[in-house]
């Protein structure tokens, strides 16, 4: 939503996948977009931008910081910050929420549980509805990598914190990619 109502995106060092933009046909409409990144391959490679730039972030930023009268926008946050930050299902009937599934997983471990995902609604189900509260919780490629990314990260998360509890969520799709039949 605050994608939509922006008047300036700059997005920097990103790719502008799907993850981020939806449907990257509808993005954006009648909003400026900059892009920063270090590899010109990734400009305009998927959502076009009104202007970019190719360089290092860091110096780039600070560059650019040196240039620009600094605003708080206190009016847009307090509205960005009024929105859902979850999505709301209707419960209730046969089928369980992805949040009523998420908040069980959640009451049944421990607080420091190690969470690992593949890439997939799940993917940004978990990131919604699963509370983390400690860094390196969450393990997740964030659309950056493939399906079964999620397995291996819990059980790298495991072998390395063995006295931990890990957990993988995943879909059916990632299921088959770890499997041979």
């Amino acid at each position: 939503m605050a994608q939509k109502e922006a008047d300036l995106i700059l997005g920097i060092g990103v790719r502008f996948s799907d993850r981020a933009t939806g449907n990257v046909s509808k993005y954006a409409r009648g909003t400026k977009v900059i892009q920063l990144d270090p590899d010109f391959s990734e400009i305009n490679k998927n959502v076009k931008t009104a202007h970019h730039i190719v360089g290092d972030a860091a110096q780039v930023l600070d560059m650019l910081y040196e240039r620009i009268q600094r605003k708080t926008h206190e009016e847009w946050k307090r509205y960005v910050f009024a929105f859902p930050t979850e999505t709301l299902y209707e419960e209730g009937g046969d089928a369980l929420s992805p949040r009523q599934i998420l908040n069980t997983i959640q009451k049944m471990v421990p607080e420091d549980t190690v969470v690992a995902t593949d890439v997939g609604q799940h993917q940004m189900w978990a990131i919604q509805h699963f509370h983390f509260n400690y860094p390196g919780q969450l393990l997740t490629s964030g659309g950056f990598g493939t399906m079964g990314f999620g397995l291996g990260a819990a059980i790298g998360a495991k072998a390395a914190f063995p006295e931990k509890t890990v957990i993988h969520i995943t879909g059916d799709g990632s299921f088959r990619m770890n499997c041979q039949e």
